[in-house]
C-alpha cells in the first residue's frame, strides 16, 4: 500500500501511567503552564490511506478522541495489558457499533488471555449488543507481518517488568513504548526505521522503563533515526530537557502529528 500525502501518526498521549500533572503533586512540572507538559496516558493513532488504527486504549481515550475528532476506527492494537494502556477499552463502545462486523483488537497471546479475563462482559459474547462494545480479539505473532484494514504492520516483543510489550512498526515508523531493553529479535524487526516514538520515562534509571541514557543508547543502536520521546513522567520538564538532547532527538507532546514519508 502506497502512502498518501495525509498519512500520519497522531500522538494522542505522551505521559506515564500517572499522567501529568499528577494528582496531588505540586512540583514545578505539574504546575507548569507549558501545554507540552500536559501529558495524558500514552497512545497513538495511525492514519494510513484513510484508515485509522489505534495503538492502546488508555483511561484518557475518550478525552483524546474528542480532542482529535476521532469518529471511527478500523482496528486496534494493544501493546500490553497495564491499566494505563488498556483500561479505556470500554470507551470503544460508540466506535465499535457502526459496521456489520466487530472492531478487531490485536494483541499478543498473553495480552489476549488477560483481556478476556479482565473484560469477560465484552469477549464472552460475539454478537452485537446494545450498551456493550462489539470487539473481537486477534492474536499477533511477533515478527510476522499482518494487516489491519489493508494496512501492513509488524510487531516485536520486548521485556517490560515480568511481562512483555509489543513494539509496533508501520512502514518507516515505529512506536516503541514501555520497555527496559531491546532484544535482538526486536532490533531485526526495527531495522531501517526512519522515525521512532521511544519510551523515555525520566533521566534517573527505572526498573521497568528506559531512562534518558538508555533511550539514547537504543537511538544510537538503531542508526540514529528521528526520535520522539514518549511515556514521560512529571520529572521531565519539556523546555528544560529538550535543550540538552542531541540533534535528532526531541520530546513529543500530546497532539503532535508526524507525517509518514
Amino acid at each position: 500500500m502506497e502512502s498518501s500525502s495525509t498519512d500520519q501518526v497522531i500522538f494522542l498521549g505522551t505521559g506515564t501511567s500517572y499522567g501529568v500533572p499528577m494528582v496531588g503533586c505540586h512540583c514545578a512540572v505539574c504546575r507548569s503552564n507549558d501545554v507540552r507538559d500536559k501529558r495524558s496516558r500514552c497512545s497513538a493513532l495511525f492514519e494510513v490511506d484513510g484508515r485509522k488504527i489505534l495503538v492502546d486504549t488508555t483511561p484518557d481515550f475518550r478525552t483524546q478522541a474528542l480532542r482529535e475528532g476521532i469518529d471511527h476506527l478500523d482496528g486496534v492494537i494493544i501493546t500490553h495489558v497495564h491499566a494505563d494502556h488498556a483500561f479505556g477499552l470500554d470507551d470503544l463502545r460508540p466506535l465499535s457499533m457502526h459496521g456489520d462486523e466487530p472492531l478487531l483488537v490485536h494483541a499478543n497471546r498473553d495480552a489476549c488471555r488477560e483481556l478476556r479475563r479482565l473484560f469477560p462482559y465484552i469477549f464472552a459474547h460475539e454478537r452485537k449488543r446494545d450498551g456493550f462494545p462489539w470487539l473481537a480479539l486477534v492474536e499477533i505473532t511477533p515478527g510476522v507481518e499482518f494487516e489491519i484494514a489493508g494496512v501492513p504492520f509488524v510487531c516485536a516483543e520486548a521485556p517490560h517488568g515480568p511481562g512483555r510489550t509489543l513494539l509496533v512498526r508501520q512502514g518507516d515508523f515505529a512506536w516503541i513504548t514501555d520497555l527496559k531493553r531491546l532484544p535482538m529479535e526486536a532490533r531485526a524487526v526495527l531495522e531501517g526505521v526512519r522515525t521512532v516514538a521511544l519510551d523515555m520515562l525520566r533521566e534517573e534509571p527505572h526498573p521497568t522503563h528506559l531512562c534518558l541514557a538508555e533511550s539514547l543508547e537504543i537511538w544510537n543502536d538503531l542508526g540514529c533515526p528521528e526520535t520522539w520521546c514518549i511515556h514521560m513522567s512529571h520529572e521531565v520538564s519539556h523546555a528544560a530537557l529538550e535543550t540538552v538532547l542531541p540533534h535528532g532527538v526531541r520530546l513529543a507532546w500530546d497532539g503532535l502529528r508526524i507525517p509518514f514519508c
